[in-house]
């Protein structure tokens, strides 16, 4: 499975509203998206240790850079 739950979503944001990628406080849980740390398409698990809350923005222009 590639998509995190929303559950994990609502965890991250609670325990830390900043873009682990820009270090911006995320405002709304509706502009944050949890990103792999090691891409998907290189290996990278769909599990909460290799999961990290970033903005919208940031997570789409990454794509599968590390």
């Amino acid at each position: 499975q590639r998509n995190f739950p929303y559950s994990l979503k609502q965890k991250l944001f609670n325990e830390n509203p900043y873009c682990a990628i820009s270090g911006q406080k995320i405002l709304s849980i509706e502009d944050a998206e949890v990103d792999h740390i090691l891409p998907y398409s290189k290996g990278g698990k769909t599990e909460e240790s290799n999961a990290q809350l970033v903005l919208r923005y940031f997570n789409r222009a990454k794509n599968n850079k590390q």
